[in-house]
């Protein structure tokens, strides 16, 4: 074959590995179906058992062209400590994580993922907790609540985005003992923060906080819970808070509901039938 070119080579069928080792990750129990044909390697419905749990990939990769790479990922019941730590060296958030990602690339080096990676997907995450999180941590500490270094996780469910080195946060939903948070805006690969957080706390924590803040003006519904409205910037490990004033009054006066049940279904209506058998 010329320089440069792929050889002509054509390979079809199955086949299965016991572990297969890449990237600095591992996996076991892989079974897929190939077809390699003049430079384009194509998987179909590849399984295998990796972070604490289950993965099924399609892959697409043409290797006469400069076009990215396609991969197309499901995770089931993965270990969400493994995951984020691995991809986006986040420590101290525990759970299940499953969900549906699509993501583009070139290069396979750990370093070449990181710069040219774009992606979408949804993702739930169950019965975990943020252990020591300093962004969660600094976060309810500033509405008043100090020294609370665990934030159990009922569901997290969103959908994300990752392009040009930022990943878009629309709409994360997390359900905890505290009450429930909605975020809404862009998380740096380098680690900087832009969003706006709604936080609606159950009536104790909300108890609690008019008397950590009895100067803010804020909306209770009809339970006593109190919603704050926020803007954090700055970086994961040094965000800097502050109350959303215009959404606060807009909220007083009635011109914004809390949303919370209604993304919380969107969510589920998307995620719902990403584990059905095919």
């Amino acid at each position: 074959a010329a320089a440069g070119k792929p050889l002509p080579l054509t390979l079809q069928g199955t086949f299965k590995v016991a572990k297969l080792n890449g990237m600095d990750m591992e996996f076991r129990n892989v079974n897929t179906s190939i077809n390699l044909q003049n430079g384009i390697v194509e998987l179909k419905n590849c399984t295998a058992d990796a972070f604490d749990g289950r993965v099924v990939l399609d892959f697409y990769y043409d290797a006469n062209k400069p076009e990215p790479y396609r991969l197309i990922s499901r995770e089931e019941n993965l270990s969400t400590q493994k995951v984020l730590k691995r991809f986006l060296k986040f420590e101290g958030i525990e759970g299940r994580l499953n969900g549906l990602s699509n993501f583009q690339g070139s290069g396979f080096s750990q370093a070449n993922v990181i710069a040219n990676l774009s992606a979408s997907g949804s993702l739930k995450l169950t019965n975990g907790a943020f252990n020591n999180f300093k962004f969660i941590t600094q976060f309810l500490s500033w509405m008043g609540f100090a020294n609370q270094n665990q934030l159990p996780i009922k569901d997290l469910v969103c959908n994300f985005k990752i392009a040009n080195g930022r990943t878009e946060v629309n709409d994360w939903a997390l359900a905890s003992s505290f009450g429930n948070f909605l975020f809404n805006g862009s998380i740096g690969l380098n680690g900087s923060v832009n969003m706006n957080v709604t936080t609606t706390l159950t009536k104790e924590q909300s108890n609690q906080l008019k008397k950590y803040h009895a100067d803010w003006l804020l909306y209770y519904d009809s339970g006593g819970r109190a919603v704050v409205d926020a803007v954090i910037t700055g970086k994961l490990t040094d965000p800097k808070f502050s109350l959303d004033k215009k959404k606060i009054e807009d909220r007083l006066k009635g011109r914004i509901k809390d949303e919370f049940d209604k993304k919380i279904k969107e969510f589920e209506d998307k995620l719902k039938d990403l584990f059905k058998k095919k």
